[in-house]
């Protein structure tokens, strides 16, 4: 069929039928399932590409696309294949590498008579993965075994993920749940435009490479077709396939894997029923079938999940004492600190004098710390406890992390690291930045590291208020904020706007207060 011929039954086309062949032709490309129950899904992912090109209707877009039909593919498979990732995504699979499967990698590299850890983040959509790995294998590594290196090469389908990937750029905030242990050092803060942007130093990017490749087209990729990787990570993919193509993808993937590497899946997915030859050794973690083992899809494989790390099967939960004056903040910690997620929530208190007594008598692994309490503060409790033996303590405050008259000065009496509050509405975003803080404060502390500052304070913003002359301040509040009031005054800046207060139920006590 002519190009002409082609073009004018494409601007026929109904809605339905134009959305049924965009489906077909990026499950034809990436492999990706579209099904009848995406069809929604998809329409309204190509009406969002429509009004990007200020197209005013679906049957406009579809006379565009006619004409346009190289570059539109290309947009229209970024649109259709998710791109949704954060860094430190499934942190169970970084403990895994820290406890087992570095050391592993070491041993068969040095077998091999290298010095290099090569990794493939083989969906790697805008690098957070990447990034993330290199910051742990950057801090790791040599002081596992000094005079290693290791590669990373990311990967993905998607032109445009991998152009964010190679830039290496990202909002600030998309680094604020990485642990400081591994932010330090490696990022630079933007200027002018992009201030609120930081950039990855060249510690960690002179590491990392990124191509575009179709998993199912890798023969094409240059790059990967000369290459034998110790880890692959293929995390959050195979939800988008059939099993048929699950299996085939994998067949094809263990081809690039080094004979004792790791195959790496997202905690959500399973190989259950595929008839590969791999087996399980943890949680999603999967190495080559032993002679005579037991493959994953037999009888007797075991649940992708449900597998503890033998290196880390039996090891004690990580032991918290929990410090807050709120208790419903303390019930939402009980609810992400628990045995299943490798915590034991030992003890609360409610400030900071009952923290020290709760810490001697309980004798934690960790501690988490309110800023703002009775009878003595976070900051207080800070300066009075913080030595050298004492646990690691990270502050979970509702003040936020950029106010420098006390995020910083918690982390320079020694807090290890800092999230804000969870609620239910955030449970499970705070819930995992909380774990994977909390656990890799209490790891990183028996190496002796100590922490670098530079990047959280300059982005610190001092709680200035402009133009003070025009406003004042209102705090509402009751009897038992006092202590909180007398901290929250005495820690304000210079040249603030007059401050109004009301209180509940004092107006017997006013005089007195006063």
């Amino acid at each position: 069929m002519t190009t002409a011929r082609l073009n004018a039954g494409m601007i026929s086309m109904t809605k339905t039928e134009f959305v049924d062949h965009v489906s077909q032709l990026v499950m034809k490309i990436t492999g990706v399932q579209l099904l009848e129950r995406q069809k929604a899904m998809v329409e309204s992912r190509v009406s969002k590409r429509a009004l990007d090109l200020k197209l005013p209707t679906l049957e406009a877009y579809i006379d565009y696309y006619s004409n346009n039909q190289e570059a539109e593919t290309k947009a229209l498979i970024a649109y259709l294949t998710t791109h949704h990732s954060f860094f430190f995504r499934e942190f169970i699979h970084f403990e895994y590498l820290e406890m087992t499967g570095l050391k592993e990698a070491i041993q068969a590299a040095k077998s091999r008579n290298e010095k290099r850890i090569r990794v493939w983040s083989a969906a790697c959509s805008r690098g957070q993965e990447v990034y993330s790995l290199a910051m742990f294998l950057d801090f790791h590594l040599p002081r596992m075994e000094p005079g290693f290196t290791f590669e990373i090469l990311g990967t993905d389908v998607d032109s445009d993920s991998i152009a964010v990937a190679k830039n290496g750029v990202y909002h600030r905030n998309d680094i604020k749940e990485v642990p400081m242990q591994y932010v330090m050092g490696n990022w630079a803060k933007g200027t002018g435009d992009i201030q609120d942007y930081v950039k990855a130093k060249q510690s960690i990017a002179q590491h990392c490479r990124f191509e575009v490749v179709n998993l199912f087209t890798l023969s094409k990729s240059i790059e990967i077709s000369k290459a034998k990787f110790d880890f692959i990570f293929c995390r959050n993919v195979f939800i988008y396939f059939s099993p048929e193509q699950m299996k085939d993808l994998t067949s094809n993937l263990l081809n690039y894997l080094q004979p004792e590497g790791r195959f790496i899946l997202g905690i959500s997915e399973s190989m259950n029923g595929l008839d590969v030859p791999l087996q399980s050794v943890g949680p999603s973690i999967y190495g080559r079938a032993k002679s005579g083992g037991a493959k994953v899809g037999s009888t007797v494989s075991a649940k992708t999940g449900a597998v503890a790390v033998d290196s880390m099967a039996g090891l004690p939960p990580i032991r918290v004492l929990c410090v807050d004056d709120s208790p419903s903040v303390l019930v939402l910690l009980k609810r992400i600190l628990t045995k299943e997620n490798g915590f034991e929530v030992v003890g609360t208190a409610n400030s900071g004098l009952d923290a020290a007594k709760k810490r001697k008598e309980l004798n934690p692994d960790v501690m988490t710390l309110d800023i703002h309490m009775p009878d003595q503060t976070g900051l207080e409790y800070l300066q009075t406890n913080m030595k050298p033996d004492h646990p690691p303590v990270m502050m979970i405050s509702s003040v936020s992390r950029d106010d420098a008259s006390l995020a910083i000065k918690c982390l320079e009496l020694g807090a290890a690291d800092y999230v804000e509050k969870p609620s239910l509405s955030t449970l499970n975003e705070r819930g995992n930045e909380i774990r994977t803080k909390l656990a890799t404060a209490f790891r990183v502390q028996k190496m002796g590291h100590s922490s670098d500052l530079t990047i959280e304070k300059s982005f610190a913003k001092l709680p200035m208020v402009s133009n003070p002359e025009q406003k004042i301040r209102v705090i509402l509040s009751n009897l038992g904020d006092r202590k909180k009031l007398q901290t929250f005054m005495s820690e304000l800046p210079e040249g603030q706007p007059p401050t109004v207060m009301f209180m509940e139920g004092c107006e017997t006590l006013m005089p007195s207060l006063s």
